[in-house]
């Protein structure tokens, strides 16, 4: 009961939150001009054909399984910071509602409010138990970011700058409840992304 309360809760400060948030156009939802009819399409035009007109609150992960394009859990990267910023609270909804599920958009959230330079460990513990190959694979994503770490941190500051002190609040109270939810279900333990999620929210950094 107490767990369910403080769902609800959090729920209502996503809603207030982003009361006031404004939907950035139909024009202003990606960084680049949308592919013409019969040209290469690629994450960017998914983002500017699926969430054209939507307002966040329609955004469900029921919706993104049926009819979004692409790989659902990785839109936020490819929308503008604008588009970013509104439907951010949809993506919230979805971490307190699906985060104890394998679904990987439930993590969705939390990966995308990780300062880049916290994403720069060696081997995630969530890799350590998959293969050599795949490991590697890894290290080589990762060394790609290092190349281009002034340029993503850039990007990414760019993209959570403009939240409000309310909207940081209530991500630092999204993250707290998820730390909590985790240890209490799974004796202690809390993926490595939260931890550093709620690290930097919870710092004078934010």
């Amino acid at each position: 009961m107490i767990e369910n309360n403080e769902k609800h809760e959090l729920l209502e400060h996503i809603e207030l939150g982003w009361k006031d948030q404004t939907y950035p156009g139909d024009g202003r939802l990606i960084t680049r001009p949308k592919q013409p009819p019969g040209g290469c399409r690629d994450e960017h035009d998914y983002v500017a054909e699926y969430f054209q007109g939507k307002h966040w609150k329609e955004i469900t992960l029921e919706d993104l399984r049926r009819n979004y394009p692409g790989p659902y859990d990785a839109c936020l990267a490819f929308m503008s910071s604008e588009a970013f910023r509104f439907y951010f609270p949809a993506f919230m909804c979805i971490a307190v509602n699906y985060w104890h599920t394998d679904d990987v958009t439930a993590g969705a959230a939390t990966d995308a409010l990780v300062p880049p330079d916290m994403q720069l460990a060696s081997v995630p513990e969530e890799l350590k138990g998959v293969s050599d190959e795949e490991q590697q694979l890894h290290r080589k994503f990762l060394e790609h970011r290092r190349k281009n770490k002034d340029e993503l941190t850039a990007w990414w500051q760019e993209r959570v700058s403009g939240f409000t002190p309310l909207q940081r609040q209530t991500i630092r109270r999204l993250f707290i409840y998820l730390t909590d939810c985790y240890k209490s279900k799974y004796q202690g333990w809390v993926p490595q992304n939260l931890q550093a999620a709620l690290r930097y929210w919870n710092s004078g950094e934010s």
